[in-house]
Formats: C-alpha cells, sequence, structure tokens
C-alpha cells in the first residue's frame, strides 16, 4: 500500500512537468520577441518561477532513482573551474536583485581536471548556492571556492582531495539542527520557527555527492 501511494505520487509529479512545461516555452518565446521593458521584467520573474517548479519536480524524481538504485552518472572529464565558474553566473541575477555579494574564488590555478556528471553536479551546485543566496539577507555575501587537500604536484601522479566550499554570512544553522541538515523533508528551526523550504533539495545533494563517491558536511567558519 505504501508503495501504491508513492507510485500515485511520483505520477502527480510526472505529469506536472507538461503543464510546467507548456508555459515555460510560450514565456521564452515572448521574453525574445517582446522588448517591452516592464513585460520584459514580467516575463522574467514568471520564467524563472516555472524553471524553478520544473527543477523541483526534478529533485523529486532523482531521489526516486536514487532510492530504487535507477540513478546512473555518465561522468565526463571536466575542467573544474570554467564549469563551476559558469553555474555561478546563472545565479548572478538572484544575488544583484538582493544586493549580494557572489565569489568564486579558484585556489587551483584553473588547472584541474576532474570525472563528474556534468548535470548532476550542477544540480549539487546550484542547490547549494541557491540556499546560501536564500538564507542570506541583503547585502550580505556569498563565496564559492575550490582547491586541492593536500596542495600537491598533481603530474607527480599525488594522491589530493578536491575541496569545494559554499560560504555564506547567512542566518546559520543551530548546532542541534546540523545533524539533520541532509535529512530528506527536514526543515531547519532558527530561533523557535521552522525555516521554510521543502526539506528536499539538501538530501538530493548529499545523495549526488555521495554517487560521485565524495562527502558533504556543514559547519560554522
Amino acid at each position: 500500500a505504501k508503495e501504491q501511494k508513492l507510485q500515485f505520487f511520483m505520477n502527480i509529479v510526472h505529469d506536472l512537468r507538461t503543464p510546467i512545461t507548456l508555459i515555460s516555452t510560450p514565456l521564452q518565446k515572448l521574453l525574445s520577441t517582446d522588448h517591452d521593458e516592464e513585460r520584459q521584467r514580467l516575463y522574467g520573474t514568471m520564467s524563472r518561477n516555472a524553471d524553478r517548479l520544473l527543477r523541483l519536480t526534478d529533485q523529486i524524481m532523482d531521489l526516486r532513482k536514487i532510492d530504487r538504485g535507477k540513478m546512473e552518472l555518465t561522468c565526463t572529464d571536466v575542467a573544474l573551474s570554467p564549469f563551476v565558474k559558469g553555474v555561478v553566473s546563472y545565479t548572478e541575477d538572484i544575488a544583484q536583485s538582493r544586493r549580494q555579494t557572489l565569489t568564486f574564488t579558484d585556489k587551483t590555478n584553473g588547472h584541474i581536471n576532474v570525472m563528474l556528471d556534468t548535470d548532476c553536479f550542477e544540480k549539487i551546485l546550484l542547490n547549494l548556492l541557491s540556499n546560501a543566496l536564500k538564507y542570506t539577507p541583503e547585502n550580505g555575501s556569498v563565496t564559492i571556492s575550490i582547491d586541492l587537500e593536500p596542495k600537491t604536484d598533481l603530474k607527480a601522479g599525488s594522491d589530493v582531495n578536491l575541496i569545494l566550499d559554499v560560504v555564506d554570512t547567512g542566518i546559520g544553522i543551530p548546532d542541534e539542527e546540523k545533524r539533520n541538515i541532509f535529512t530528506r523533508f527536514d526543515q531547519v528551526r532558527t530561533n523557535g520557527k521552522f525555516v521554510k523550504g521543502t526539506g528536499i533539495g539538501l538530501n538530493l545533494v548529499k545523495a549526488l555527492v555521495e554517487l560521485h563517491k565524495g562527502t558533504i558536511s556543514v559547519c560554522d567558519n
């Protein structure tokens, strides 16, 4: 019975994609053909929220695939610095609208390639950046950086760990909530109140990171 209810829910989520796409597609046409400044602003807002709905449905479907062991990575050799920089650029408009400072720092000198699934890794980065921006007040800052540990010569064949940090000046997470932040459907309490969210995004991030044989954690600066 539980599996039937879950499958029914997944069918609804899948069916939501079609009407959302039918909203998003004509909006893209309006954005490219109607150059009225005020309408462009409205179309842009509608388009971003339609994309947000699509990403949410995708996240739910991805978690279902992972639960069933059906999620398979298709990894390619990727130059990491330009890839991360490109993903960061997707969220620059959000940061600017909130007068936030968004910074990308590459401590690897731009010379590192990694094997990763670009679609899944983009979802990891977008979720982390979106959360950081969402819970950081206006005029705050979000910094994403990549580094190697230990700092050794890659050409010498030494084992290194890739470190990707997302640091923000946000509202913070109480110590007692940190252990649950990557738990599905968990919602963090701050000052006794639930922080708005679905409790899906960071759980998906953790699952995708682990599929890449990585680890993820949260800590104070």
